[in-house]
């Protein structure tokens, strides 16, 4: 899945309740999103992809609750890669 869902919304808005209440209800941890926010290359074939929990944790301090959501969930795979390979 690379489009944008709830739980991508609600990571790149900060909001920690409402991710937590997504994976609470079974949203797809691990899905990777096409996003200009992720790091890569820009070209339409090669757009830049990367999963919820990249997106938190690139953010810096601000999005830690947000990310503790994502790392606390059950389904979350921390072996998941992005574009780049990270």
């Amino acid at each position: 899945m690379r489009i944008q869902t709830p739980l991508w919304l609600a990571t790149l808005s900060n909001k920690p309740r409402l991710v937590r209440l997504l994976v609470e209800r079974g949203a797809t941890v691990n899905a990777q999103v096409y996003e200009a926010g992720c790091q890569g290359p820009e070209a339409a074939d090669t757009r830049p992809f990367c999963a919820a929990v990249h997106a938190a944790s690139s953010r810096g301090r601000p999005y830690l609750d947000t990310l503790a959501q994502l790392v606390n969930s059950p389904a979350v795979d921390l072996a998941v890669v992005d574009s780049q390979g990270h």
